[in-house]
């Protein structure tokens, strides 16, 4: 019988005497193929470890990158939105810019229209003011649109209503149907906004400058 021995298999059985030889040749085997079943199962397990802590574990609640992008909100009234922002980023406001149909004056013979703004989102900042200009339009027979009259203008607060709103008003020379519309500028106070500016839809009036 061959011999089968290691040095290291004799250390580890020392407490009985162990010393090379046929008999111990075949328990040496025996360990030998236990040992190496043990260290092969060791091996693979600490493969499939840190194979799972290289994966990402999206049960384990581990956060996971993702980007997400805002949409700007539509225009509640359906009119042009403005977006104005300062130097801060909490200051940012999505307005609306607003107006109502040139008409006849109540109170003599003129034209007159009216514009204000409107923070449908409540997304501007508490007290926020905005310089309101509207100036009136007629359009002449040559179909070309001039204005009519100087500017009207107020500091407001947003939604409109008599105490929130700029005025424009010309006076009438006679009678004749003319169309009108008016651009409404808006200047939030303290914030810096688009230079948009907002058309009133056109109106017959029976009033020529």
């Amino acid at each position: 019988m061959i011999a089968y021995c290691h040095k290291w298999v004799k250390w580890i059985d020392w407490s009985v005497g162990s010393r090379c030889g046929p008999a111990h040749d075949e328990w040496s085997k025996v360990l030998l193929r236990r040992l190496y079943g043990v260290g092969v199962l060791m091996l693979l397990l600490g493969t499939i470890f840190s194979g799972a802590a290289a994966a990402p574990n999206e049960a384990s609640g581990e956060p996971i990158s993702t980007t997400a992008s805002a949409a700007l909100p539509a225009s509640a009234s359906g009119r042009s939105i403005g977006t104005s922002e300062n130097a801060t980023p909490q200051a940012v406001c999505f307005y609306d810019s607003n107006g109502d149909s040139v008409h006849r004056s109540a109170s003599g013979f003129a034209a007159s229209g009216h514009g204000w703004w409107e923070d449908p989102f409540n997304t501007c900042p508490p007290g926020t003011k905005a310089v309101v200009t509207i100036q009136l339009q007629e359009q002449g027979t040559d179909g070309v649109w001039r204005n009519a009259g100087s500017p009207g203008q107020a500091t407001v607060y947003a939604g409109g209503g008599s105490a929130n709103r700029a005025t424009g008003r010309v006076d009438c020379v006679n009678d004749m149907e003319t169309l009108w519309r008016s651009v409404v500028d808006v200047d939030l106070v303290g914030i810096a906004d688009p230079p948009d500016k907002y058309y009133t839809p056109e109106s017959l009036v029976e009033c020529r400058r």
